[in-house]
């Protein structure tokens, strides 16, 4: 086992000799089990589970959502406001296991505080993996109406004659978001344990072809499965893990929109600086309009935040062993292991 569990072990129950993750003898197992919720427990590569990005214990969560009457900083109509939401509540332990709870109301898009509040109930066990994969689709079904492309509207400009400036963002395409990671709905393979869905990063360029665009924005799911060391991360996390996300938590990166920005200055060159075209250019030959066709970007919303995947569940396959304990062999000369019998 990993000298670092060793360790660890010994720390929580020095009076246990104990040193490898097992579920035997009982003593040993409850060390194991406090082991796994220290920030040194080191898990083994093979370890597989599920995480989640909802955070236990709340019942509402804001989020900034596209809203047509909303202003950006520079007063332009078409933003994104802040508005509250129903959370998917649940208890982590010693309250009782994550994976047992469920809101007794059907869960819809958009969910309201008023209509979950407290209304929510506990399962009965057993508690095993099926009872924790449902859990995760349960919080994968929460989700909210928000935009994911946006595209800037111009307008002339009343303080230049003849120049163009964007008077409007307007929303082109609405989507489904996950409620607590906020990230994109793509995907609905996502409750297994050892595939580590990992949203493409949003620096990937953005390609536009045959009128159709070529999205990787940020999709990541409220949950999804783990592997190795992404296991590991609990709802506590502190110290350097809350600043890097090592080693024990994998974090969803920032929600992003694609937003289509108009190069002003280039058209307004374009369109001439009264708007007319020179007299000396003019000919009988048809000359096609000027045509400048906005820049995708990928743009964070505002306020994006990221969030630790807390581990709910995991397993693994482990041994156990007990270091080699000598004692004085009054029938044989030396000492004898007593792992080993007589």
């Amino acid at each position: 086992m990993d000298r670092r569990n060793k360790d660890v072990l010994k720390a929580i129950d020095p009076t246990n000799p104990v040193v490898t993750e097992t579920p035997t003898p009982p003593k040993g197992e409850e060390a194991v089990c406090r082991a796994g919720t220290t920030d040194n427990f080191i898990f083994p590569d093979g370890a597989k589970g599920l995480t989640t990005v909802c955070e236990p214990n709340k019942r509402t969560i804001e989020r900034m959502v596209w809203d047509e009457n909303g202003k950006d900083s520079d007063g332009i109509s078409g933003w994104f406001v802040k508005k509250t939401f129903a959370n998917p509540f649940y208890r982590d332990a010693p309250v009782g296991p994550p994976c047992l709870w469920r809101s007794e109301a059907e869960v819809v898009t958009n969910p309201q505080p008023a209509d979950y509040d407290g209304k929510e109930k506990q399962l009965e066990p057993p508690h095993n993996p099926p009872v924790c994969r449902e859990f995760c689709g349960w919080l994968n079904s929460w989700k909210y109406t928000d935009c994911e492309v946006v595209v800037d509207i111009l307008g002339p400009n009343p303080e230049a004659e003849k120049k163009q400036i964007v008077i409007e963002h307007r929303c082109v395409k609405q989507s489904e978001r996950y409620l607590c990671s906020d990230g994109l709905v793509k995907n609905d393979e996502l409750c297994r344990e050892g595939i580590e869905y990992v949203s493409p990063p949003s620096d990937i360029p953005q390609v536009v072809y045959a009128g159709t665009l070529d999205l990787n924005l940020m999709s990541d799911p409220n949950s999804t499965g783990c592997v190795g060391q992404g296991c590991r991360c609990g709802p506590k996390v502190t110290g350097k893990d809350a600043q890097t996300g090592t080693p024990s938590c994998r974090f969803t990166p920032r929600a992003t929109f694609l937003h289509f920005v108009f190069d002003l200055q280039s058209l307004n060159e374009a369109l001439g600086e009264d708007g007319e075209e020179d007299e000396e250019e003019e000919s009988d030959e048809d000359v096609p309009p000027i045509v400048i066709l906005p820049t995708p970007v990928v743009e964070e919303k505002p306020e994006a935040t990221q969030r630790p995947k807390i581990s709910f569940f995991r397993t693994y396959q482990a041994s156990f062993a007990r270091e080699q304990v000598t004692t004085d062999n009054k029938t044989r000369e030396g000492p004898k292991d007593v792992n080993r019998g007589g």
